[in-house]
């Protein structure tokens, strides 16, 4: 049938952050040489200019 399903844990991280302690999930793309995490944790709506990447 498959793998055992062990949670959500391994996608998943813990930070500090200005809201307090937050669960957020980690970035979806993993590649060799690139980064294992956000550069930065979430923050509230609207902390960051809306801008094209």
């Amino acid at each position: 049938a498959g793998a055992p399903y062990d949670g959500p844990g391994p996608w998943l991280a813990e930070t500090d952050s200005r809201i307090g302690r937050l669960r957020y999930a980690r970035s979806p793309v993993a590649f060799a040489g690139g980064p294992a995490d956000w550069t930065r944790p979430p923050g509230p709506w609207g902390t960051d200019a809306a801008r094209w990447v």
